[in-house]
């Protein structure tokens, strides 16, 4: 049986760089074999002037379904800027709901309100926290144990 997924849909207004981002859950009911090559490290990433979007899976989804997704919304770049979310989640639907925030407001430069994270000479990797959003007033930091076992907290309203 081939599964079919439909791809995130990404406005004209702005510049797609890599979009194999698709709308299945990690917590599926399809064979692993099926689905295991959407849940990639690199798949979405696009940009609005300086603003952009970057989303990824991370962990071993081979491996009884393990592993988030990881979004990061900065303006600037990987290594200097601001950054306006970083979130790991293991739901298309939340992450969803970040992505479009940001592709509603950017170009309408409605971001005032929000109080980004501002990096400078380092990557977003590095940062001491897991999880920041400015739009939800969040900066954390997991531990160890909730990390390996991927004990995500959910990013509530």
């Amino acid at each position: 049986m081939e599964y079919k997924f439909r791809k995130f849909e990404v406005p004209e207004n702005w510049k797609l760089f890599k979009n194999e981002y698709y709308d299945i859950e990690p917590d599926n009911k399809l064979e692993i074999e099926k689905v295991e090559d959407y849940f990639i490290q690199d798949m979405l990433g696009i940009k609005f002037d300086n603003f952009v979007i970057d989303l990824g899976f991370y962990g071993h989804y081979w491996e009884e379904r393990k592993g988030f997704f990881r979004l990061n919304i900065f303006e600037g770049t990987f290594h200097d800027g601001k950054l306006y979310e970083m979130i790991i989640s293991r739901s298309v639907k939340e992450i969803n709901e970040f992505i479009n925030f940001y592709i509603e407001r950017v170009p309408k430069r409605e971001l005032q309100e929000l109080i980004p994270f501002e990096y400078r000479n380092t990557d977003l990797a590095s940062l001491n926290f897991h999880i920041f959003s400015a739009s939800k007033g969040l900066k954390i930091k997991l531990t160890k144990k909730e990390l390996e076992n991927l004990q995500l907290p959910k990013v509530a309203d």
